[in-house]
């Protein structure tokens, strides 16, 4: 009679043992991915973006990429930020517009803020700092949200935000001067 009281308890455990397991590695990976954001060891790698309506089609920027309906670009995984102790270092593709301002003593005066279309598309941005503010933070529930600021020199990059999954899983936004921002999906390496 004892034995059967022991059976629905074992039971249980042998539910709850499993899912204990998978929340104990789910915690592990975050704790490394914390842990290489800490010790500037990442690399971002970008898998694809979502381009504006129009930006990258009329000069046929987007035709050697994957590209569906809805503007979402499937990307090489060539595409990469890398975090170093000393360095971040990034190569992007970029589809978007540009504002251009003129101020008053320029020769356009009074034309104000000029958008055109960047076509730079999957030759990619190269962009390289040594000098730059850095801060990371983790959230509740595992993620993890990087800030990058270069700081200093002639400003190409504003600001990079990567957030990151327990499961590294990433989506970063970057901030170029004088550019919409734009966003890339992708994963983590650390």
């Amino acid at each position: 009679m004892k034995k059967l009281n022991y059976l629905p308890v074992l039971t249980v455990l042998l539910l709850i043992a499993p899912a204990a397991g998978y929340a104990q590695t789910k915690m592990t990976r975050a704790d490394s991915i914390k842990s290489a954001a800490d010790n500037k060891r990442l690399i971002f790698i970008a898998q694809s973006t979502d381009i504006r309506s129009g930006a990258g089609s009329e000069s046929g920027l987007t035709k050697d990429v994957t590209q569906d309906k809805m503007n979402h670009i499937a990307l090489p995984d060539s595409f990469r930020v890398v975090i170093k102790k000393d360095t971040v270092g990034s190569y992007l593709p970029y589809f978007g517009v540009v504002s251009d301002t003129f101020n008053d003593n320029d020769t356009y005066n009074n034309l104000g803020d000029i958008k055109r279309l960047v076509t730079v598309g999957l030759s990619g941005t190269h962009y390289i700092t040594t000098n730059y503010k850095y801060a990371v933070k983790q959230k509740k529930k595992g993620d993890v949200d990087i800030k990058i600021n270069p700081i200093g020199e002639p400003q190409r990059i504003d600001q990079y935000d990567i957030a990151i999954t327990p499961t590294g899983r990433a989506e970063l936004t970057l901030s170029i001067h004088g550019h919409d921002d734009i966003i890339y999906e992708g994963y983590v390496k650390y």
